[in-house]
């Protein structure tokens, strides 16, 4: 279906821009990418206020210096985000050195001089509070600065963010939204390079926020060298040396509190239909994890009660411990008469007594529970020690939850930064984290590494290279709620990233300078149980699984998975067996860019640039449901961009304006079928054909990377792999090139001295995620429910515009009012494609939505008379569209609806307050405090309509951070810091699980009545740390 929005009102503002951008076209020169800002004013005498010709002007510590032109104007461009002091020197007057001028990213400070008769030569010393916060188009971009983001300690970016309140939080998705956009429409960007993930369109880089010098988190009205995004922009700058030695060494140590949610989570089962009594788990037949309770029923096809049985007059069942934590309704091994195997008959001692044996229990099932050895042996031979689950008695022992609850270990951080000069005007910067990370689930362990660093040369006045490098690993232990009672079942994820980007600057003179940027950017993940694999390429279902011809201890060793095995009396929770899902998701991306600028003169400011990136994207991901049920997904393509953007800023006193027209080009080299619904050639029997297709000897190192590393001739291994048998396709095509081209248009009108009205209108694009491209583009159908991707979708496409109002009330306080819309077009679908036996689901360009919205800011700057700073910002918006994600359909299609509906994100209310309080003592207090109202929730297949949503509950959460400077110890000045997360130990509903469940019920829960901690928001955490500074 096509997009339901009207699109003639567009057209007439579209011919203006577009017009507009092709005479600017003609016109222009060439710029840079918006990582550097730049600082600009004029120099005055302060008697007869007339512009001064020929003053030097000097950037301390860097080899930038200048005159005033004939109208008494400076202009240094292309700096690093940062602070700088600027010397004014005029023979005759006295000098000027403003300290701490601070420059932003893609902002224009001015600062201007006003110089005094004078022959004292000790020049004036002053500070600059000027930021190029002033010189804004708009108030949607959100600035943050090296010194605020030492305040606080956030771990990642999305931390930041969240804190910031940049966006909306769809918490049951973990989602951000910027102004009622997808969270896949945002680009992530360090030192002008792309770290977007391509298969998810995330972040691809764990990036640590202290190695920053600055962030830029852009939600609407971005210029035209920002593409391949539709919902906004997060820009990273990386640290630089100065000219003085600096260093930071940090310790942390976090603790959580609780939640009384989690107390569910941590049993067998709290049944909602049994008033929540407590019921604990049944291993197998008559075998208890921890104490069963009178009430339980502990036998299959028997309503009788563990009271009832232990009061029966016959044989009663009394449950024992029979090993710590682990209670039985029997202690011993049952004992039979022993026979002749040929005559059935018993056999006989000498007195003529029956020889009697001790056999291990036969259940029902077929289980046999050896009470000897403490070992249960299922029918096809996997065998089980009672003693792994003894082990988890002491987490499990009900009576102790009332007062110790589950203890969580502590979280250890340690940081260093250090940066200084090489030699000459040579920078270095280095910086690394350590990370021990426990989360608030149970048996969830983060451990990661990480260590960044930057290296600037002056090859000459005029030129620099910068080199930067970000190296992250980590090592995550996930936590399943269905493996609670099988940790050793629970997925490990490891992740590695890296990434170099090298930047060669030159200013051809102190307004025109051009730079070349080469970046490699590459991540690697896998997920999957330690010691485990699946292959699907060379191996047939029944020799990658449990073989019951062979031994339990020869399965093992020859790598056979048995699948997950599920408790006696709770099916829903697994106790044995091996996780049947693998993924490993290799990404890389090759990025060369060229860009020049030119200030032309105090008013204009032209920029042209170009950028190719080449991107490799390898996945592999299986599924085991049942030999009937395997669902493979694998991929290896190499897409690749061009663009290319032309934009003039033009600042007049009366108003600014910023014009700017993109070209995006992205190619592709996969294939799909000319018709979705006739897709696969076949046999005469009605059979899908079937084709050998080489695989690439990358991919297959990269899906045999475990096996690799333990064979000697990893060539012959290499060469028996390389053909992968697959359905053929019928008529395959590829796909044709996607031409985007996107006017972007700003405007800056002040309205006396302290009012300015901005506003902005722009076409926004970017390619859907790659597992929308290119997921199961192979055809593999042994999943019965199928999906495959479409190479051939178009980019997302979003029209934005906004217009707001800015006004400065004292000189450090400024109030802001923006109004914004957006229509969204193109966005990605799922269409079932109903085929017969081989139906499946395919991603389209069908969907479409719109928001709208009113911001209003209020922030008060530091100054030298008040020590209190912050921001207060409220966000009225609405979100509508005919479909919130890509994959809602492929859930549930039988009940699509058309036309618009509340998207999940869809927030009316959401406040934000930021304060920072300096206090004798040196202490400083840092609070955030925000405050949201309900988002929907899914409602269930046969409720769906379009009035108002159900929603959640709102959330409120309050942090809080104390930092204390000590006085120098060993001349090191060091602080100590408190921080609180969730001070009130808030509990925020985050997912309701299941709609249905929930509704009937009024908790979280699945549809099997289970819940889990990540329903709710966590728990407080408490972090304490010292700093030494110098």
């Amino acid at each position: 279906m096509g997009s339901l929005i009207n699109k003639k009102k567009f057209i007439t503002h579209n011919v203006l821009v577009f017009s507009m951008l092709v005479c600017l076209f003609l016109t222009t020169k060439k710029g840079e990418t918006a990582v550097t800002g730049k600082i600009s004013g004029l120099v005055r005498e302060e008697q007869t206020s007339k512009t001064l010709v020929n003053v030097r002007v000097a950037l301390l510590d860097m080899p930038r210096v200048t005159l005033t032109n004939q109208a008494g104007e400076y202009v240094f461009v292309g700096l690093h985000p940062g602070q700088y002091d600027i010397e004014i020197d005029l023979n005759g007057y006295r000098s000027i050195i403003k300290e701490e001028v601070q420059v932003d990213i893609g902002l224009t400070t001015t600062v201007d001089f006003w110089l005094k008769k004078s022959t004292k030569k000790q020049p004036t010393l002053t500070k600059d509070n000027i930021s190029g916060f002033h010189n804004n188009f708009d108030q949607n971009s959100k600035l943050i600065n090296a010194s605020e983001i030492w305040k606080t300690p956030y771990r990642t970016i999305d931390e930041i963010m969240v804190a910031k309140s940049v966006g909306t939080v769809d918490w049951a998705n973990e989602s951000i939204h910027f102004r009622g956009g997808r969270s896949t429409g945002v680009m992530y960007m360090l030192d002008g390079l792309t770290i977007t993930n391509p298969i998810s369109k995330g972040i691809g880089l764990h990036v640590h926020p202290r190695t920053l010098e600055q962030i830029e988190i852009i939600t609407g009205g971005w210029d035209a060298e920002y593409g391949d995004s539709h919902s906004g922009i997060v820009n990273l700058v990386s640290k630089e040396g100065r000219q003085k030695f600096k260093g930071k060494l940090i310790y942390r140590y976090g603790m959580w509190s609780q939640h009384d949610e989690i107390q569910p989570y941590l049993v067998s089962w709290q049944n909602p239909d049994d008033n929540y009594r407590i019921h604990a788990l049944e291993l197998f037949e008559g075998v208890f994890l921890g104490k069963p309770y009178p009430y339980q029923i502990p036998y299959r096809k028997d309503r009788r009660t563990i009271s009832e049985y232990e009061t029966q007059a016959i044989n009663p069942s009394i449950y024992t411990p029979i090993l710590p934590g682990i209670w039985a309704d029997r202690t011993q091994n049952p004992e039979f008469p022993l026979t002749n195997s040929a005559t059935g008959e018993p056999i006989l001692d000498a007195n003529g007594n029956h020889i009697i044996e001790s056999l291990p229990y036969k259940a029902k099932d077929g289980s046999q529970i050896d009470y000897t050895t403490k070992k249960v042996t299922l029918p096809d031979g996997y065998e089980i020690d009672l003693r792994e689950y003894s082990k988890l008695s002491s987490k499990n022992d009900q009576s102790s939850f009332a007062t110790d609850g589950h203890d969580l270990d502590g979280t250890h951080l340690g940081e260093f930064f250090l940066s200084g000069p090489l030699y000459g005007h040579n920078t270095f910067s280095i910086s690394g984290q350590r990370r021990r990370y426990q989360g608030y689930l149970p048996g969830s362990l983060t451990k990661q590494s990480g260590i960044q660093g930057s290296l600037k040369l002056l090859l000459t006045p005029d030129i620099s290279l910068k080199a930067t490098t970000v190296f992250d690993t980590s090592r995550r232990k996930l936590s399943r709620s269905e493996y609670r009672f099988n940790p050793s079942m629970n997925p490990i994820g490891k992740n590695n990233g890296f990434n170099i980007g090298v930047l060669l600057s030159h200013h051809l003179d102190l307004k025109t300078m051009y730079g070349i940027g080469l970046g490699y950017f590459k991540n690697t993940y896998q997920e999957k149980q330690d010691e485990r694999s699946w292959d699907p390429f060379t191996k047939t279902f029944d020799r990658n699984s449990w073989n019951v011809d062979l031994t339990h201890k020869e399965n093992r060793e020859q790598g056979k998975i048995h699948t997950p095995i599920p408790a006696y009396n709770d099916p829903n929770y697994y106790i044995a067996g091996d996780h049947n899902e693998w993924k490993s998701q290799q990404y890389s991306i090759f990025t060369v860019k060229a860009d020049i600028e030119r200030q032309l003169n105090r008013y204009h400011h032209l920029k042209i640039g170009s950028r190719y990136a080449r991107t490799r994207i390898q996945v592999f991901e299986t599924v085991v449901y049942s030999e009937s049920d395997l669902w493979i997904n694998y991929y290896d393509t190499q897409p690749s961009q061009i663009s290319t953007y032309v934009q003039n800023k033009i600042e007049y006193l009366e108003f600014m304006t910023d014009v700017g027209l993109r070209l995006d080009v992205y190619r592709f080299n996969s294939q799909y079928p000319a018709d979705w619904e006739d897709p696969l050639e076949t046999n005469d029997d009605g059979g899908i054909k079937y084709s050998a297709t080489e695989l690439d000897p990358d991919f297959i190192r990269f899906v045999y990377q475990d096996e690799l590393h333990s064979l000697v001739n990893q060539e012959a291994f290499l060469e028996e792999q390389k053909l992968s048998f697959v359905p053929q396709k019928k008529n395959p095509v590829k796909p044709i090139k996607k031409l985007v081209l996107s006017p972007r248009l700003r405007i800056l009108y002040p309205i006396g001295k302290n009012d300015k009205i901005h506003i902005s209108y722009g076409h926004y694009s970017q390619m859907p995620p790659g597992k929308n491209l290119y997921q199961n583009t192979n055809f593999d159908l042994r999943a019965k429910i199928r999906q495959v991707g479409n190479p051939n979708l178009v980019p997302e496409k979003t029209r934005a515009s906004e217009v707001g109002l800015t006004r400065q009330l004292f000189h450090d306080t400024m109030f802001g009012i923006t109004c914004f819309m957006k229509n969204m077009d193109n966005l990605t679908d799922v269409q079932f494609i109903d085929i017969g036996q081989y139906s499946y689901y395919h991603f389209a360009n069908t969907a479409y939505a719109w928001s709208k919205g009113i911001e209003f800011i209020l922030q008060k700057r530091e100054s030298d008379f008040n020590r209190f700073s912050g921001m207060l910002t409220y966000t009225y918006s609405m979100a509508k569209g005919s479909r919130s994600y890509s994959n809602n359909e492929y859930v549930d299609h039988e009940h699509k609806t058309t036309g618009y509906q509340w998207l999940n994100w869809d927030q009316r209310h959401r406040f934000s307050l930021l304060f920072n309080v300096k206090c004798p003592f040196n202490i400083n207090v840092e609070g955030l405090s925000r405050w949201a109202s309900g988002l929907p929730y899914p409602e269930t297949s046969n409720h769906r309509s379009y009035s108002p949503p159900k929603r959640y509950p709102s959330t409120y959460n309050f942090d809080v951070t104390l930092n204390w400077k000590l006085n120098s110890l060993l001349d090191v000045p060091m602080s100590l810091f408190l921080d609180i997360r969730n001070l009130l130990n808030t509990q925020n509903l985050y997912n309701v699980l299941d709609t249905e469940m929930y509704e009937i019920y009024g908790n979280p829960m699945y549809s099997n009545k289970r819940t889990t901690p990540q329903a709710w928001s966590p728990p407080r955490q408490v972090m304490l740390g010292i700093m030494m500074d110098w």
